[in-house]
């Protein structure tokens, strides 16, 4: 008997072991400011965030093109002594009247020293074959650019002149879906978190996040002939910061299915397809605890433009996102130039004084700059807005006030800078965009035929740029 009470007095012991380790699976990876290490006894048992082929027609795919996360390729910046800035700045000034003698131009305005502000994404341009993943730009902004009007248009002409296809990262449910013609997007049983209604430092600089409701969870994807190079594309990333092994299905218009555990992480992953694709749809299961941040279209060389736009943000909210999330996104999704559109929603018509909006974004810029270190910063002016003065629609006093507080940001970060009501064709553009059908009746927002418009515009100063870049790389 006493034998007995002993074995059981072990054998509690050992279940009791045993349960506290495999409860340390459970504890949170991170603690304060400190990353632990998961802890997980029944590792070489769990499934792996691998892939299950369930169609055997997709098993060469699988096999040769699945990858998991772009490979790191530091681009090296381009070095000048303080001669040669002295010689870009006398160049730039050369260029700029020879070209104005010929033609009125809107020209970028850049305020580093030597003109040097975009030469690190000039060099990405140049060198876009080796760097092994796309060129990307980040173009992060408010109702201005939302629903693709005029991003889409320069995703158009620049992968048109420099390769690449696909729309890059979109978020996984859209307010713009009904109007959108970059593709079109359907989902089920996602509901969308912003930073608009919640607070900031839940997010990183997407401004947003999805959860799984209750019920059955998929998403649908199809291009559109709208835009040129929208498809096919050869890689679909999925962005997500929270998972408890959710699985996902993802099927190609060919029928092609390919399943995946999701393991559990609490930081943000990508998940990567490979293939050449322009419709494909994603089921989950068990995604109760599933994040997603969004998703990501695009090929793997020439160039990809990401639009990040939330309606009614002024941008402040970059200066509240929680730091890790920042730098976690920026390492993930890597970007060669930042065009930042913000000031729309700060604007009131009799209000010129915006020096406390703009000491704030200067905070902004500098978030960016700490990073995306190897990343350019395109500021764009707010655009020409209008409003109804004693019957007669004209532009506002504090279009120019803000315009000149931008750029005076700009020049204090030492950045580049483009103004979008110059760009329009400045005082009264908007009334004159509204009468031409390029603007809505709001006199704020533009149409696709507005969109288009000041995208070739906007093509047409950076590649401008890009030949004085070029220009004065042969002589220096």
């Amino acid at each position: 008997m006493n034998n007995l009470n002993g074995y059981s007095r072990l054998l509690i012991l050992m279940i009791l072991v045993f349960a506290f380790c495999y409860s340390l699976y459970y504890i949170p990876t991170n603690v304060g400011s400190y990353t632990l290490k998961k802890i997980d006894l029944l590792s070489d048992l769990r499934i792996k965030d691998t892939d299950i082929i369930t169609d055997s027609t997709f098993l060469v795919l699988a096999e040769e093109t699945f990858l998991e996360t772009d490979t790191l390729i530091v681009i090296e910046e381009p070095v000048y002594t303080e001669q040669q800035l002295r010689m870009r700045d006398s160049l730039y000034k050369e260029f700029h009247t020879v070209v104005n003698k010929e033609q009125k131009r809107n020209f970028i305005e850049d305020f580093s020293q030597g003109r040097v502000s975009l030469s690190r994404f000039f060099t990405s341009l140049e060198k876009a074959d080796s760097i092994g993943r796309p060129v990307r730009i980040g173009f992060f902004g408010d109702s201005f650019i939302e629903g693709d009007m005029i991003v889409g248009h320069f995703r158009e002409y620049l992968q048109s002149e420099f390769g690449g296809r696909g729309v890059g990262f979109v978020p996984v449910v859209s307010i713009v879906g009904d109007f959108r013609k970059t593709f079109t997007q359907r989902q089920k049983g996602w509901k969308l978190a912003s930073v608009m209604k919640k607070s900031a430092s839940h997010f990183n600089q997407t401004g947003q996040y999805f959860f799984a409701e209750d019920g059955e969870t998929n998403l649908k994807v199809n291009s559109t002939e709208y835009y040129k190079n929208t498809y096919p594309y050869s890689s679909v990333k999925l962005y997500y910061d929270k998972s408890h092994e959710s699985c996902v299905c993802f099927t190609t218009s060919k029928g092609d299915t390919l399943s995946s555990v999701i393991s559990p992480t609490s930081f943000l992953t990508c998940k990567e397809w490979h293939g050449e694709f322009e419709d494909f749809s994603i089921n989950f299961s068990n995604s109760d605890s599933l994040r997603l941040i969004g998703l990501a279209m695009e090929s793997d060389n020439g160039i990809i433009v990401d639009n990040h736009s939330i309606r009614g943000n002024n941008g402040l909210f970059f200066n509240s996102i929680d730091s890790l999330k920042f730098r976690e996104f920026a390492t993930e999704r890597e970007y060669d130039l930042i065009i930042l559109q913000y000031g729309i929603n700060v604007m009131q018509d009799t209000i010129v004084n915006y020096g406390w909006y703009t000491r704030n974004m200067a905070k902004v810029i500098n978030n960016f700059k700490t990073n995306y270190p190897q990343a350019d910063i395109l500021v764009l002016g707010v655009p020409d807005r209008a409003y109804n003065h004693n019957g007669v629609y004209k532009t506002m006093p504090a279009v120019e006030a803000i315009t000149k507080a931008q750029r005076n940001m700009a020049r204090r970060c030492e950045v580049s800078f483009l103004s979008v009501y110059e760009l329009m064709g400045g005082e009264d553009s908007m009334v004159r965009y509204v009468e031409n059908g390029w603007a809505s009746k709001d006199y704020t927002h533009m149409s696709f035929g507005g969109g288009r418009d000041i995208a070739r515009k906007l093509f047409k100063v950076i590649t401008l740029e890009k030949e004085f870049y070029d220009k004065a790389k042969a002589i220096n």
